[in-house]
């Protein structure tokens, strides 16, 4: 709906949700957090910080106004960046990425039209999900995602084109969100996660007193 389009009472009603939007965002988005933080003290790991991937991290003062809006809703699709501690003398990287709207990347659109909405697919079709996923420290968490958000298999392996050497490591797995609406439900697909892990070596949760 254009905003000249309507009318001032349409607007007023636009603005009511407007309103509600924000603090619903508000909730789901403490919710996220505080799963990450579960699924961290889960396994233990210490936390480096947080990555905004679809959109630019707004420093303080740096926010320009014809930047594109989504660089002011950062948690759009977001990077929670965990470190292991070194067990069997290797140290990784444990990603958590919230992916709260695969609309963009099921259309195949290049970045130049993440803004396009009215070209996303459509909030019904799209999904939302969480993607956990283990890596050597210098390595580039976009190879993990040129692959696993173009197709519809739920497990990245290693051993394959996306590993650059045979000391490197990408393992992951994607989640639909709602597999962890409760503690029980996050707990058995962190365990699935586990056992995917644990078939190629990766078994950071059964040595962590």
């Amino acid at each position: 709906m254009e905003a000249n389009n309507i009318n001032i009472e349409e607007f007023s009603e636009v603005l009511t949700d407007v309103r509600k939007a924000y603090r619903f965002t508000y909730i789901f988005q403490r919710r996220v957090m505080d799963l990450v933080e579960f699924i961290g003290k889960y396994y233990k790991f210490k936390y480096l910080g947080g990555y905004s991937h679809y959109s630019k991290t707004i420093l303080k003062g740096k926010g320009k106004l014809r930047d594109s809006a989504w660089e002011f809703l950062p948690m759009y699709h977001f990077e929670f960046q965990f470190i292991t501690p070194e067990i069997d003398n290797r140290q990784l990287i444990f990603s958590i990425l919230c992916q709260c709207d695969t609309g963009f990347y099921d259309t195949g659109l290049s970045e130049k039209n993440k803004d396009s909405i009215d070209v996303f697919k459509s909030a019904e079709e799209s999904e939302t999900f969480l993607h956990l996923v283990f890596r050597e420290i210098n390595s580039d968490i976009n190879h993990y995602k040129n692959y696993m958000y173009k197709t519809k298999s739920a497990k990245l392996i290693p051993n394959n084109s996306f590993q650059f050497n045979e000391n490197e490591l990408l393992i992951g797995q994607k989640f639909p969100l709602l597999n962890f609406f409760d503690e029980n439900r996050t707990k058995l697909s962190l365990i699935e996660f586990d056992n995917h892990c644990s078939e190629y070596g990766i078994i950071f949760r059964s040595k962590i007193k």
